[in-house]
């Protein structure tokens, strides 16, 4: 590479010639100034701030935008270790927090006072119940003095209950399609006394154990809204469904049969008095606890719940009820109907089997007592013959008098 060249034109003053449209000009800005008016001054003074001006609005405009480019990265850091920290299903942490965020909003809902504003009512109706299934006066002699709790603790489960539901809901009741249908119930009950046949018997029925059981109805309705309470009634329902299956099979295994000398009842009066209406307390609580026992995620609860069933089952067997049978025999179709949608074959099948097999196992003449619904030749007590005359009674006075004959009358 060669650097020859004129070194002149390294040392030569910035004063050189320059051309212009005028010609020649000796020096660079010596040669170029020109006389400067106060207006050009002005002028360029004014155009200068305008610049600035321009210059700050884009720097602005500049800032602005690298801000909205940034929040997003800002925010997504946050959101991913929101995603990060979030729990996976089906662990213990997820369930915790589930139920964390339904607590939340309970408590944030309008609604929450209406579902748990009745806590003081629902002790008082839990102890009503305790009175009412356990009957603790007649298991234990020495509770003798507590034979009329069952109707104070109504009484102040009324009193708890009506503020309660009028600052909750300001009504005495929900009006729930069953609650419309006993209300629509008691009317007819009501109107019916004067046309009875013995309107006093009739208005002593209505005011002793009709309008009680009404108005326990609608308490317990408006109460009981949530799991846990109902729940806890249920268990009432299981236990005293337990105490009485135990009960009956010890009597049945000792040879005490103390009604119709074939069949037992256990020494609990009120609704369980009766062998049949034991059946059928022993009817109702076994789809419940075999539904319960499927859903149950433990084995300890699948185990007890199971275990109940089959001892309501086995106690429904020693009352020799006939309709204890049926109702439990349309209990095992719908179980069987709904549980194997998918092999409903296999499971019909399965359910004539173990029912049969049930039918065999059975103690005593069951079988015979239960094909006497169909022949009532087998029937030696002739309460078949009965009930048939009582069917065919209650259709010619209901024929004779369609209005009714009032609460309490049938003969």
């Amino acid at each position: 590479m060669s650097f020859n060249g004129k070194k002149s034109r390294d040392h030569e003053p910035f004063s050189s010639s320059v051309k212009t449209n005028g010609g020649a000009v000796r020096g660079d800005f010596a040669s170029t100034k020109r006389p400067v008016s106060a207006a050009a001054v002005v002028n360029e003074t004014a155009d200068g701030l305008r610049n600035l001006n321009r210059q700050d609005k884009a720097s602005t405009f500049e800032k602005t935008e690298r801000v909205e480019v940034k929040t997003p990265e800002i925010v997504a850091p946050a959101i991913a270790e929101e995603t990060v920290a979030k729990p996976k299903a089906n662990t213990k942490s997820a369930k915790k927090a589930e139920k964390a965020e339904k607590d939340r909003e309970l408590l944030s809902a309008e609604r929450w006072l209406v579902r748990n504003g009745h806590f003081g009512t629902y002790i008082g109706l839990f102890l009503f119940s305790i009175m009412v299934l356990f009957r603790p006066y007649e298991i234990i002699p020495g509770l003798g003095f507590l034979a009329s709790t069952a109707f104070y603790f109504a009484l102040a489960t009324l009193l708890i209950y009506v503020p309660s539901q009028l600052a909750t809901e300001g009504n005495l009741t929900m009006m729930s399609t069953e609650v419309k249908a006993i209300l629509a119930m008691t009317l007819i009950a009501l109107v019916t006394i004067p046309i009875a046949k013995d309107p006093g018997l009739a208005w002593e029925k209505f005011d002793d154990p009709y309008i009680k059981s009404v108005v326990i109805f609608i308490v317990l309705v408006n109460v009981v809204r949530t799991k846990k309470r109902l729940m806890g009634l249920m268990w009432l329902s299981f236990g005293i469904a337990v105490y009485l299956s135990i009960a009956a099979l010890n009597m049945y295994l000792k040879g005490e049969f103390n009604v119709e000398e074939y069949r037992v009842g256990v020494d609990v009066g009120g609704m369980f008095g009766n062998p049949n209406e034991m059946a059928m307390h022993f009817v109702m609580m076994t789809p419940l606890v075999i539904a319960l026992g499927i859903a149950a995620k433990q084995k300890v609860w699948r185990f007890i719940y199971f275990a109940m069933a089959f001892l309501f089952v086995a106690a429904n067997m020693v009352t020799f009820s006939r309709g204890g049978f049926l109702g439990l025999l349309a209990v095992g179709v719908v179980l069987a109907w709904k549980i194997g949608r998918r092999q409903r074959l296999n499971v019909s099948i399965a359910s004539i089997i173990i029912g049969g097999i049930a039918i065999v196992a059975a103690p005593g003449n069951y079988g015979l007592r239960m094909l006497s619904i169909f022949i009532p030749g087998l029937d030696a007590v002739g309460s078949s013959d009965q009930r048939k005359e009582l069917l065919e009674r209650s259709i010619l006075v209901t024929l004779r008098n369609p209005w009714g004959i009032g609460i309490g009358n049938y003969p």
